[in-house]
């Protein structure tokens, strides 16, 4: 972050967290206070990533009927990563993508069913809410699904038809 300030930037972006680790409040974690703090005293913005949210392969059929935006709600460990809960900074979310964002195959599979839709929450994504109540994520930009083989039953990551074009390293969605 420091390094970011004095090479001039105003708008900081933030994209990790343990998965290990999600925030169950109520109360800040001290990550989270120590951005607010750099965050007031160099007068930046910080983007956060609320994180990736990726336990499903035991839960095949929220995926293939769509019911998983109410696991995403009721699940323990599918909190904000660390610091996604931090009260300054601005938190970011996942939408699926919208039709035709991601690479699509040669040939279509019909045992192989995109999860989601445009506008609907990704199943990657970790919710809120933040510290006391604070609606975290404030924001939600496509950020890819996942795809579950039902002939398999298995739960896809790599599909290229729901994840979303763009600039980046590794196999993030």
């Amino acid at each position: 972050l420091e390094i970011a300030v004095r090479s001039g930037a105003k708008v900081i972006n933030l994209s990790l967290g343990d998965p290990r680790f999600p925030y169950r409040g109520p109360r800040p974690t001290g990550l989270a206070a120590i951005v607010d703090q750099f965050a007031r005293q160099h007068q930046v913005v910080v983007v956060i990533s609320a994180g990736n949210y990726t336990p499903w392969n035991d839960q095949i059929d929220d995926l293939a009927t769509n019911n998983y935006p109410k696991v995403l709600l009721e699940a323990t460990d599918g909190g904000l990563l660390d610091p996604g809960p931090a009260a300054l900074a601005v938190t970011v979310g996942a939408l699926c993508p919208d039709d035709g964002q991601g690479a699509k195959p040669a040939t279509d599979s019909v045992d192989v069913v995109p999860v989601g839709g445009p506008d609907k929450p990704s199943p990657l994504t970790r919710t809120g809410p933040g510290p006391m109540g604070m609606v975290k994520p404030e924001l939600v930009a496509p950020g890819g699904s996942v795809s579950v083989d039902l002939l398999t039953s298995r739960v896809d990551y790599r599909d290229p038809s729901v994840k979303v074009v763009g600039a980046g390293v590794g196999g993030a969605a």
